[in-house]
């Protein structure tokens, strides 16, 4: 089971987007792993499509969902014809490091992190679990930002989707 939210590249800079996409009737979405609790069956998904994007539902067959603010559909993974995972990155200090989040932190500033340890005196991360460290920096510190994409849940990768994207800054 998956949930499915609106991605469009529109949004990409302010929005920068880790996580798991598919492409259905021309649109992006997000695909999220529904918890076990979800009272839906494994062979369904669930498409989420946020109201910043859609003012009405972009197919007569979404229904508004107030507690997610969002227009939603269940329907057969089988509907999904291909799918792939983005992760950000970016070249910091010439150090290879995960963007953490989904949202530029505040203008010109983003988060970064690791689980390589031998970095964290070098870069003056903050440790923040057992094997994550982070810290914050300004975009103006970052050499370059790229999106890495992979196949995910057995599915094909799109045909047409780079699989290293540079994000222009």
């Amino acid at each position: 089971m998956y949930f499915l939210l609106i991605w469009d590249d529109f949004y990409r800079y302010r929005n920068m987007k880790n996580g798991n996409y598919c492409i259905l009737r021309d649109y992006k979405f997000e695909l999220i792993k529904i918890r076990s609790e979800v009272p839906y069956s494994d062979s369904e998904c669930q498409f989420i499509l946020k109201d910043e994007v859609f003012k009405e539902p972009p197919f007569t067959d979404f229904v508004w969902d107030n507690t997610l603010n969002s227009f939603i559909k269940v329907l057969p993974k089988s509907d999904i014809k291909e799918a792939f995972s983005v992760q950000v990155y970016c070249l910091y200090k010439k150090k290879k490091m995960n963007v953490l989040g989904n949202i530029v932190l505040t203008e010109g500033t983003i988060r970064i992190g690791t689980e390589n340890q031998e970095l964290v005196k070098e870069l003056s991360l903050i440790k923040v679990s057992d094997s994550w460290f982070l810290k914050d920096i300004l975009l103006s510190e970052v050499e370059k930002i790229w999106e890495e994409r992979n196949e995910i849940f057995d599915l094909p990768f799109p045909k047409g989707i780079d699989r290293i994207k540079e994000i222009i800054l």
